[in-house]
């Protein structure tokens, strides 16, 4: 499956930051999310970044349905931690094509924003992803990619 094309590690030892993916806005996160944006079903997915925005790793956390994933809180951290990720984006896709966070996204967003803080990790955002178009939810902002 396409999806499991975001479990790549990258690191940022022994490269040459000419190299390395950059996350500075929304449209950086395309290419990113791309092999979970057109999926039937859910999956969850953690960025992990450097102090210069810099990827180190993007990996799946959760596979879930056609309407809901759910995901474990310490599978995040731990990912984090083992990637030394000065800040981290938690992505999900929307398979419904609807990018309006549910009850259910808003809760997870809470729960990830805290569990970052209680390790020193920030949270950049919590993205939903619907084909080339997101919702970042930290600032309730959504981004075509279509259109740009």
């Amino acid at each position: 499956m396409t999806f499991e094309l975001v479990i790549r590690k990258t690191s940022t030892k022994k490269r040459d930051p000419k190299e390395l993916t950059t996350v500075d806005n929304m449209g950086d996160l395309i290419p990113l999310l791309k092999p979970i944006s057109g999926s039937v079903v859910e999956h969850g997915i953690i960025i992990c970044l450097d102090a210069d925005n810099h990827v180190l790793h993007t990996g799946v956390i959760s596979t879930g349905t056609k309407t809901s994933g759910m995901f474990d809180i310490q599978q995040v951290l731990k990912m984090v931690i083992m990637h030394d990720a000065h800040h981290f984006i938690f992505a999900h896709n929307h398979p419904t094509g609807n990018l309006k966070p549910s009850k259910a996204d808003k809760r997870t967003f809470k729960r990830v924003k805290k569990a970052g803080h209680t390790i020193g990790c920030e949270l950049s955002d919590s993205v939903i992803v619907c084909g080339n178009r997101l919702y970042g939810m930290k600032y309730k902002y959504e981004y075509d990619g279509d259109k740009r």
